[in-house]
């Protein structure tokens, strides 16, 4: 049977490293801001609706449009052909599961707690019985599945969007006062639903809550001044190289 790194060693070839907080990244999520501004215009709007949200956001790699892990992640989820889909599982599973081993501790670290006490998943939007994401780290990851609970579920009163609602998750399981807990997600856009997700944590009586997103969705695409500054990004992050032993919150 093939171990956790030859199964995620092929991903070596296409991850792209998310950069550590600077000039020209956000300071929240990590992403390409234009120079002289320390955080997205996502994170703003975030920060005035959702303020009580993730104290620690870590990203395995980048998912460039239209590149691999960004189609992985698509895949994953709604492709149709069941052995693609099951391939695919089976991939971001071992890539997850590597990634966790090195850098949970990084993330527990960036919301200032030594460990967390309790993992969930962020619950489908879309109506699906079930979530492969909650499979993957609540029965494979070794390193998460006794910690594993599924305390959200999708709020159906709220509409499937990106808007900053603080009500789009219900708590659905029981979460003990001033516990540590790790929110994972496969893919961090906008971060409307991983900072509802948080505030939904929170308000149910979460100390701390860390996030951890398989991929940080990121377009080379952009217009102006947003596109020369997510070129100027890409290329650093190419220049950087991927390193299983290095993350965006290493060095914080």
């Amino acid at each position: 049977m093939p171990t956790i790194d030859e199964l995620s060693d092929p991903y070596s070839n296409f991850l792209r490293p998310v950069l550590s907080i600077g000039p020209g990244v956000c300071s929240i999520c990590h992403t390409s801001v234009i120079e002289g501004y320390s955080r997205c215009i996502p994170c703003n709007l975030a920060m005035k609706t959702l303020p009580n949200g993730a104290d620690s956001i870590g990203f395995v790699s980048l998912a460039v449009k239209e590149q691999q892990l960004a189609h992985e992640l698509a895949f994953y989820k709604d492709n149709y052909t069941f052995d693609v889909r099951f391939k695919t599982i089976v991939g971001l599973t071992a890539l997850l599961w590597r990634w966790l081993k090195h850098h949970e501790i990084c993330v527990a670290r960036a919301a200032r707690v030594s460990e967390f006490q309790i993992v969930t998943t962020i619950p489908s939007t879309r109506n699906r019985e079930s979530h492969p994401l909650s499979t993957m780290v609540g029965e494979k990851i070794g390193v998460t599945l006794g910690r594993y609970q599924p305390l959200l579920e999708a709020n159906s009163n709220v509409p499937d969007n990106r808007e900053y609602l603080p009500n789009r998750f219900l708590i659905s399981g029981k979460l003990e006062a001033n516990s540590s807990v790790l929110l994972i997600d496969d893919t961090f856009t906008r971060g409307s639903r991983v900072q509802a997700a948080a505030t939904a944590l929170k308000d149910a009586g979460a100390n701390k809550v860390g996030v951890v997103c398989i991929g940080r969705h990121f377009s080379l695409k952009q217009d102006g001044g947003f596109g020369t500054a997510a070129r100027t990004y890409y290329k650093r992050s190419l220049e950087l190289g991927w390193d299983w032993e290095r993350c965006c919150l290493c060095t914080e």
